[in-house]
Order: structure tokens, then C-alpha cells, then sequence
């Protein structure tokens, strides 16, 4: 009632009764759930000489609690915050003179208040009062115990007197222990035991000693003693019986000294095999279990149902705990523990569930050793009697730090997997043995359809029917799955996927079955790589072999046609070479032949060149010289060309510029532009035996391309060859060939040297009315003007010369002398670099070197490099019959001024010499 009327009249208020309380030894106390604090009387503080520290009084009550008390503090501050029921209860603090008190807490158990209130009742003095009474008690039950002791003792001892021989006799013979009696050195009493347990017969005995039974090369053990008026020793040793069975006794001497009385000796043999094959498998046991506590690294101890530790263990080899290896833990309450009070109270708290719940639970907590974070894990379980009592508890304490670090750094690794195998190009997958999903990356979901849905835990059935679009996808790769279990070996297949707005995408899938030690399936591995693009190259180079084999074929026909094409004009030179030695000839038939000759070189120079710039053109070797170009210019002197070379057949010739106020001019390579015009030029008027072929120059509309068209009225070209006529080594067919002849590379070259001057060619044809090839190339208008250097040069440059020239061949020279004659220059002569070099020695006044590239002795090129070291004032061009674009850059490295190819025309000879003569640089 005073509790009641406590809280209904408030805490502050009721001064009268908290004194009227306070006469009584009582004191009020009140819990504030909002602040979860604990406030208490005033005079309360006063008699346990503690601060009014309410955030801190629970810890300095704690520490003044009696330790066999402090759990049931704990429980009732646990209680006050977990707002359970709270029983009455006593406990033990310690008070300003140091010395414990009892007090009796009560609380009144309301939930219609915001606060929690009781008593705490002083009663020492009534402690006291039951203490006495109860020691008084005890003193008189004592007394009664001694009494009936003795009682019972004096009743034994006359027993004992009165027992006769015969029952001691038949004492000897229930016992386990045999006895032997010894008078005067000579066995006098051997028990019916002795025998059980030696099998000798009673008889052999009376003349045996103990020492006789040790078996061989076993030792006994003497361990003396004595005890007032006796005296002995007790032989310990494994012997054998009768019978050969093996033994371990154990053999007791007495003997009474001083006693007056006959000397007796009394052995007393008992057969403790049991004990000792028990002992030895306990101290085994013992051992196993101490090796078996070491290797689990784990801090055991076992406290009994009032919180004292009653046992402890801990590894020897453990480094890093929280305890002190020092610290004596036994008859410790476990709360006095050396750990933070939040670690106590965790384990308290645990403790609670353990024992609500009946189950074992487990708890990781982080503490501060020596200056560093350590991770702990602490299993809480029960202890039970043999009768199912709750008896205390077992805490197991493991220090998990380098755990902690390793599951850190195996998160991390799976972190950095997962996102290793999500940008893997492939597919990848992982199952159990029950084909159900485990891991899956990016790439695979995507290509299964799976987005938002989970996977986990589900096979491919599952999965049909969660994306039913995908349905024949998921049963192929069920079927595969089963596949691959009954194979037990890895499985290979293709499977092609449909991909929305996209082409059908082609994946070769590999799935590898994996089993344990006995054989059991464990895991299923699915890789899959995208081989869309592998099957499209694979069909891609089945349609190029079949394009080299045709390829092949036309070379064949290639080289039977270029051996028929370069022994024709090779026939004509060497025949007419040797009519024109013998002198017979009138001079129109001398003119004839050296025409013929002519003639010949030109087309034998122009197959070689073709066959030339088709290898630079496969290795990428083309060089341009890219300058404004006069097409009016260039189609005229073509056309002057035509004429006087395709005279012999009845074909008219026709040149037509379009109606424009001015000259085109356009940028672009005046040389490679003339070699499209001649081969278009020459491929009409093979294939047209008589008519016309026309010409012409026009603009497509709005003028941004430029129209160069070759048109004969020759054989034609049927359709379906009009997208291979343009192919290398191809001609229409081999009839024509045999007909018209031709290596079947001109149009092929045309067509790249159009492509690279940023054109195209246009071909339009039917077959015997003739065919229209047009060259369409970009138009940007120029004003008209013409660059001197396009035109040719004027020799008077040359006139009072010192020329050089390097040439080991006496009829490259020849040329050479032949060139140079009636020019006003003066041309020396050397047959190798070395001759050079001598030369250059004792007349350094040489205005110009023509050196060639391939000599005896000394080659071009390093005699280039040896005359630039030492004079570089002195010209060089280079004259070489290689005509590749790594052989120009070589001359150039070397020290060469300029390059020029042989055969030599005489313009390029004129104009290179001019470029580095008179304009003082070279052309690039």
C-alpha cells in the first residue's frame, strides 16, 4: 500500500511519509523509462557515501554489491528496462563504514504510469536476529550428530570384539582383497582370494613370495609409509597368472612395530588390472581431449547457476586474448570479469535467452587490446545434470580477428569475381546437382531474357515458365544439362539465339559436369562464347577459297597469256635487232624496223609495268604526286598519242571537250590519270576491229564531278560479266583472249588508281554494239593557270656541265652518252662506286652524279652514303630498274637528290636534272 500511495501522490510531494519512511531504515526508489534512469532517496546516497551521479549509479551500485549478488543487481536493472515483472528480492551492498548491509528491494508492477517505483528496506538487524537463532540451531544438531557418532563407534567396536576367527574367515573370502599373514618371516594365513586371483593353488602359495609373480623383464615399484604404530610399504608391478594371463597387482606390507606383541606382517593383494587399464585409457583420454582443446584455439569457461567460475582453460599457444595469461579466474564471478560493461551486459542479455529459449546462441563482439581491434566470438549453452537440471553455463571465447580480415577479404574477392566473370564477353554459369541456378553473369542473363525476376535456386523448368518466350531456349538447356550428367564428361554444342530488332546471334556452349572424390555429381559448369561472327568468317573464306581456286585458275591463264604477251614484242625486237646488224636494208625499210623496235619496247615496258604496279598495289606501295592538273592539255597530247599509235585498223578517233569558256583544271596525279586513259584507251581499240572511239569530257549536274569516257563500238561485254571485268587477271573470255590477247590486268589497275584519286569508274555495255567505260572524278574549279615546273624544260641548263655517270651496264651508257650528245655537256664515266670515289678525289669539279643503284664493287648505295660524307654540295640522282616505293625511300636515306626509274625517258631525266639544278630542291 505504501508503494500505491507513493505513486499516487507523487515522489516529491509526501515529505511526512518519506520521513516516517526514513525512521524505519526505508527508502524510495523510481525507475524513469523515457530516460531509462534509475533516481533514489537522497538519504540513500548518504549511507552508501556514493555521488547523486544518476547516469552512473547503476555502475557505482554494482561495484558495492556483494559478489554473490551482483547477477541479481543486474537481473533487476534488465528487467527495469525490458518493463518485466519484477519479484521482491534481497541483496548485500556495502555501506560508508565498509561494511554489507541487506536490503530488501519491493516494486509495485503497474503499466499505467510512466514510471516505476518501490521500497528498499533496511533489514540487517533482522538478518541478524535469524543468523543467531539459526547458528544456535545448528550448534545444538551438531552437538546431537557427535553424540550419535560416538554412539554408532562404541557399538562398532564391540562388534568388532566380538567377531571369531570363523568370520574372519569367511570375511576374507567375500573381499576383493586377498590377504597373507606372515609370523616370523613364515606365511602362516594365505586367503581363498589369493588363489582366485593368481590362480595357484593355496598349497604353492604357502612357499611363494610376491616377487615371484613379476613377469619377465617388468619392475615393481616400492613406495614406503607409515602411520603411528605401523610401518610398510606398498609393491606395485604386472605379473602373470598361473594360467599365463596377464596382471597388474597391487601388494600392500604392514607391519606393527614396538607393539610387544609377536612380529606379524600382513600383505594385502588385490588385482587392480581394471583400475589400471581404466586409469591408463583416462589419462589417454585426458590427453586427447587436452590435444583436441589446444587445437581448437578456443577460451573455455564453465560457470556454475550462481555466476562464480568454477573451471577454465586456455591454449597454450594462444597469443592475442583479453585476458592476462596471469589472471586467476576461478571463484570469480563472471561479471568481475576485466571486460566492458556493454560486453557484460551482452552476455548477461544472452544469457537470459539462452536460458528462456533452452537453445545455445552465439555472439561476436569487438574489443581494444593493446591499442588494437579484435574481434571475438563468445557461444553461450547450458549446463545440464545428469537429472536434466539447469546447473550453469559454458562460455566458449574465440579470438576471430584474422576470420574477420579473411571473410572481409573473401567478400572482397567474390565482389571483385562477380565483377571479373559481369564483363567477361562470355557466358557464364553455375549449378548444383540439381541444376538449379547458383551464379549467373551479365552477359548470360541478357541473353536468357532474365531481368528483374530472380534466378536463385531455380532450374530451367522454373524458368520456362517464368519467361514462356524463352521456352524452347530453357528445355534445350534442360536436355543438355541431363546430357552432360549421364555423359560425366564435358558435352560441346551449338545453340543460335533470337535477339529482339537484331540478327540471330550464334553461341558454342560447353558444359562440364563435376563430381566429388566418390563419384557423387556436385557442380555443373555452363561457358558459352559468341561464334556469330566466326560462322560468318567461316562462310566468308569458304566463298574466298573458292575465289582463290577460280583465282588460281586465272592465273594460269594469266601466265600462259603474259608468256604469249611478253615473247610477241621480245620477238619483234630481237628479230628486227638482227636485221638491222647485217646492213642490207634500204633506209625507209631501216626506219621501218627501228619503228618496229620502238613499238615493241613500248608494249613490252607497259606490260611490265602493269604487272609492277599490280604488286605495288597489293602491298600498298602506290605513291601520288597530287598537283593541279590541265585536262584539256593532257587529252590533247593523248590524243596526238592515239593517233599516231592506233593508225593501222579502220577506227576513227574522236576527242570532245564540253562547251566551257575555259581550260579544267583539277587536282590530282597527272601520270597515274594518263595510265587510266591509255589502258581504257588500248583495251577499246583491242576489242574493236573497225568503227570509232570517241573521247569526251563533261560535268555531272551541279559540276562537282568530272566525266572522262572511253567509248567503242567494239564487241561489248555481256551483263553477268560486268562485275568481275574489273577483277585482276580477268577478261571476258578465253576465246577473246586467244583473240585480242592481253594479260587481263589494265581495267583491274584503272579501277584501284581510280579508287585511290577519290573516283570511280563506270562501266556501261551490250554485247557487239560496243561499251562506255567512264572515269568520275571529284571537280573543285580552278582558275587557269599552269605551274612552269608541269612543262618541259629547257636544256640550256645543262650546257658547260660536269656530269658523272655510275653505270657498270655498257649500254645503259651508251643511252647515257647518246642523251647527252649535242647538249653542251660534259659526261664522265665510272663503272662502280668504288671508281667513283677515286674519281671524286682528284676532280671534286663535278656538277652532277647519275648513279645507279645495283653495281660490282661498290653498290649505289654506299657509295652515295661515302660521297655525302665527303662532299654534300654535289647532287646525286639515283637510276635504278627498281621501281618499288621502299627502293625510293632506301636512295633517298642513302643521300640521293632525286630518283628516276630505267628505262629512262629523256623528259624525267631533263626535269629531275632541273628540279635540283636550278630550282635548288627535289620533288617529294
Amino acid at each position: 500500500m505504501l508503494e500505491k500511495s507513493i505513486q499516487n501522490n507523487g515522489f516529491h510531494e509526501l515529505e511526512t511519509l518519506r520521513d516516517l519512511l526514513h525512521q524505519q531504515n526505508t527508502y524510495i526508489w523510481k525507475w524513469d523509462f523515457e530516460k531509462e534512469l534509475i533516481e533514489l532517496d537522497e538519504l540513500f546516497y548518504q549511507k552508501l557515501n556514493i555521488k547523486r551521479d544518476i547516469e552512473n549509479l547503476t555502475a557505482q551500485i554494482l561495484s558495492l554489491v556483494h559478489v554473490q549478488d551482483k547477477l541479481k543487481w543486474l537481473r533487476f536493472i534488465v528487467s527495469l528496462r525490458k518493463s518485466w515483472d519484477i519479484q521482491n528480492f534481497e541483496l548485500r551492498i556495502k555501506d560508508a563504514s565498509n561494511k554489507y548491509i541487506w536490503f530488501r528491494l519491493t516494486t509495485q508492477n503497474t503499466d499505467d504510469t510512466p514510471a516505476r517505483m518501490g521500497l528498499i528496506l533496511d533489514i540487517t538487524k533482522d538478518k541478524k536476529h535469524i543468523s543467531q537463532y539459526e547458528d544456535h540451531n545448528k550448534k545444538i544438531i551438531i552437538k546431537n550428530e557427535i553424540l550419535e557418532l560416538k554412539n554408532k563407534e562404541i557399538e562398532k567396536a564391540n562388534q568388532q570384539l566380538i567377531v571369531s576367527e570363523d568370520r574372519f574367515l569367511s570375511l576374507s573370502r567375500i573381499v576383493n582383497q586377498a590377504i597373507t599373514i606372515i609370523e616370523n618371516n613364515k606365511i602362516v594365513f594365505v586367503s581363498d582370494r589369493l588363489a582366485q586371483i593368481t590362480g595357484y593353488p593355496i598349497e604353492d602359495l604357502y612357499s611363494m613370495k610376491p616377487e615371484d609373480l613379476i613377469a619377465p623383464g617388468e619392475t615393481s615399484t616400492k613406495v614406503p609409509f607409515e602411520d603411528g604404530q605401523i610401518e610398510g610399504y606398498e609393491m606395485n608391478f604386472w605379473g602373470f597368472t598361473k594360467n599365463g594371463e596377464r596382471k597388474y597387482f597391487s601388494n600392500i606390507f604392514y607391519t606393527e612395530k614396538n607393539s610387544g606383541k609377536p612380529n606379524y606382517k600382513f600383505i594385502i593383494t588385490t588385482d587392480r588390472t581394471k583400475e589400471k587399464i581404466q586409469n591408463e585409457l583416462l589419462r589417454n583420454n585426458e590427453m586427447k581431449l587436452k590435444a583436441t582443446l589446444e587445437s581448437l584455439q578456443k577460451y573455455i569457461i564453465v560457470i556454475d547457476s550462481k555466476g562464480f567460475i568454477i573451471n577454465y582453460y586456455k591454449p597454450s599457444s594462444l597469443k592475442h586474448f583479453v585476458f592476462e595469461s596471469t589472471l586467476q579466474l576461478i571463484g570469480k564471478h563472471y561479471t568481475d570479469l576485466p571486460l566492458p560493461e556493454e560486453f557484460i551486459e551482452r552476455i548477461l542479455d544472452t544469457t537470459i535467452k539462452v536460458q528462456n529459449e533452452g537453445k545455445s546462441k552465439t555472439i561476436e563482439i569487438p574489443l581494444e587490446v593493446k591499442g588494437k581491434i579484435r574481434w571475438y566470438y563468445v557461444n553461450i549453452s547450458i549446463r545440464y545434470s545428469t537429472t536434466g537440471q539447469n546447473i550453469g553455463w559454458t562460455l566458449v571465447m574465440d579470438d576471430i580477428t584474422r576470420i574477420k580480415a579473411t571473410e572481409m577479404q573473401l567478400k572482397n574477392r567474390e565482389a571483385q569475381l562477380f565483377s571479373l566473370i559481369n564483363h567477361f564477353p562470355d557466358i557464364v554459369c553455375l549449378k548444383d546437382n540439381e541444376n538449379r541456378w547458383i551464379l549467373a553473369n551479365k552477359p548470360l542473363l541478357e541473353l536468357y531474357g532474365i531481368k528483374n525476376k530472380p534466378y536463385l535456386l531455380k532450374n530451367c523448368r522454373d524458368l520456362s515458365q517464368l519467361y514462356p518466350e524463352n521456352k524452347s531456349i530453357y528445355s534445350k538447356c534442360y536436355e543438355t544439362d541431363i546430357q552432360a550428367w549421364h555423359a560425366r564428361e564435358q558435352i560441346k554444342f551449338d545453340m543460335t539465339f533470337d535477339m529482339p530488332n537484331e540478327t540471330p546471334r550464334s553461341y558454342e556452349i560447353i558444359k562440364v559436369p563435376l563430381f566429388d572424390n566418390e563419384g557423387n555429381p556436385t557442380w555443373l559448369i555452363m561457358l558459352g562464347r559468341d561464334i556469330t561472327n566466326r560462322k560468318k568468317m567461316n562462310q566468308e573464306l569458304k566463298i574466298a577459297k573458292d575465289n582463290a581456286e577460280k583465282a588460281d585458275q586465272l592465273k594460269t591463264a594469266f601466265l600462259t597469256n603474259m608468256s604469249h604477251e611478253l615473247r610477241t614484242p621480245l620477238n619483234g625486237i630481237v628479230g628486227f635487232s638482227q636485221l638491222l646488224k647485217n646492213n642490207l636494208y634500204e633506209q625507209h625499210e631501216h626506219d621501218e624496223f627501228v619503228g618496229i623496235i620502238y613499238d615493241s619496247s613500248n608494249l613490252l615496258l607497259s606490260i611490265i609495268n602493269d604487272i609492277i604496279y599490280l604488286s605495288r598495289m597489293e602491298t600498298g606501295q602506290i605513291s601520288f604526286d597530287i598537283k593541279p592538273v590541265n585536262i584539256n592539255e593532257l587529252l590533247k597530247e593523248a590524243f596526238s598519242s592515239y593517233k599516231r599509235q592506233y593508225h593501222h585498223k579502220e577506227i576513227k578517233l574522236h576527242l570532245e571537250f564540253p562547251r566551257a569558256p575555259r581550260e579544267i583544271i583539277i587536282d590530282t596525279d597527272k601520270i597515274r590519270l594518263h595510265q587510266i586513259l591509255n589502258n581504257l584507251v588500248a583495251n577499246a581499240y583491242k576489242f574493236t576491229k573497225k568503227g570509232r572511239i570517241d573521247i569526251s569530257v563533261d560535268f555531272d549536274e551541279g559540276h562537282k564531278n568530272l566525266i572522262i569516257s572511253v567509248e567503242d563500238t567494239g564487241i561489248g561485254i555481256p551483263k553477268h560479266y560486268h562485275s568481275t571485268i574489273f577483277e585482276r587477271f580477268r577478261q571476258v573470255e578465253e576465246g577473246y583472249s586467244r583473240e585480242y590477247g592481253g594479260v587481263g590486268l589494265g581495267l583491274a589497275i584503272s579501277k584501284k588508281l581510280t579508287e585511290v584519286l577519290g573516283g570511280k569508274i563506270k562501266l556501261s555495255s551490250e554485247p557487239q554494239k560496243g561499251s562506255k567505260f567512264s572515269v568520275i572524278l571529284p571537280y573543285i574549279q580552278r582558275p587557269f593557270e599552269i605551274e612552269a615546273y608541269q612543262k618541259v624544260p629547257d636544256i640550256e641548263f645543262i650546257k658547260n656541265k660536269r656530269v658523272l655517270a655510275v653505270e657498270d651496264d655498257a649500254g645503259s651508257y651508251l643511252l647515257l652518252k647518246s642523251i647527252f650528245q649535242n647538249t653542251g655537256c660534259k659526261l664522265l664515266h665510272t663503272k662502280n662506286g668504288k671508281e667513283a670515289i677515286e674519281l671524286l678525289q682528284q676532280d671534286s669539279k663535278i656538277d652532277l652524279i647519275l648513279m645507279d643503284m645495283q653495281m660490282p664493287v661498290m653498290d649505289g648505295l654506299e657509295a652515295t652514303k661515302q660521297i655525302k660524307a665527303m662532299t654534300s654540295h654535289i647532287p646525286i640522282i639515283a637510276q635504278t630498274a627498281h621501281a618499288f616505293t621502299n627502293d625510293r625511300e632506301k636512295c633517298l636515306e642513302a643521300g640521293c637528290d632525286e630518283f628516276i626509274t630505267k628505262p629512262i625517258r629523256f623528259n624525267e631525266l631533263f626535269s629531275a636534272m632541273y628540279r635540283i639544278m636550278v630550282n635548288g630542291k627535289m620533288e617529294v
